[in-house]
């Protein structure tokens, strides 16, 4: 049963967030994206420490027959992935975004975006967002045909145990990205390291090169 209270549970499940981002945790995190000539999904696990901003994930990516190991490492608005070449490439957003898969991104969306909330299940809500807030948090925005909602599952100990964002297109019902999360109770994680410097190169930087190969 479905049951709508507005603020009287979307801040509990606010004050759950806020109350996750501290420390260390471990996660297990799924995308699923279905768009237009492509559909696949990443799992990952790994750990994140919200006191730094920082998560390291590792897991597999399977896309249509072919699957291939995945490592990326995240901090703040940038999102470092490994390539088969040795070499992490990444992304950077605006200071203070974050990147589609890091965990405190998903928790500052469940304070910070908050329309509506309904009850879902004995320790479930689910959540409409706001797009104006969820655009300016994103390291590459979001385009404006998209909807998106959240369930957030409370632990005992009142905070968020589990978190699952859902865009849908609202032109095209087929397609969506979904991102599932599992956060663990506080947890020792030790230091994420950054990659090397020496072994980094941005994402622009590297399809530049491949244009400049012969043949490309």
């Amino acid at each position: 049963m479905i049951r709508e209270m507005g603020d009287a549970l979307g801040a509990p499940v606010s004050a759950a967030a806020t109350r996750t981002m501290c420390g260390g945790a471990r996660v297990v995190l799924s995308v699923r994206m279905a768009v237009p000539e492509f559909d696949g999904r990443v799992e990952y696990s790994g750990v994140v420490d919200f006191d730094s901003d920082r998560c390291r994930l590792e897991g597999d990516s399977y896309v249509a027959d072919e699957t291939a190991p995945q490592s990326t490492i995240l901090d703040g608005p940038t999102t470092y992935t490994l390539e088969p070449d040795g070499r992490w490439t990444f992304t950077r957003g605006a200071a203070g975004t974050r990147g589609m898969l890091h965990p405190s991104g998903l928790l500052d969306a469940l304070v910070n975006a908050q329309t509506s909330a309904v009850q879902s299940g004995e320790r479930s809500v689910q959540l409409s967002l706001d797009y104006d807030v969820l655009n300016a948090a994103a390291d590459v925005g979001l385009a404006p045909e998209w909807e998106s909602t959240a369930i957030a599952q409370l632990s005992p100990s009142r905070r968020i145990a589990h978190v699952t964002l859902m865009r849908r297109s609202l032109k095209d019902p087929d397609a969506g990205i979904y991102v599932d999360c599992a956060i663990s109770e506080p947890a020792e994680v030790g230091v994420i390291d950054l990659p090397p410097t020496e072994k980094t190169i941005s994402l622009a930087a590297k399809i530049e090169q491949g244009h400049g190969q012969p043949g490309a």
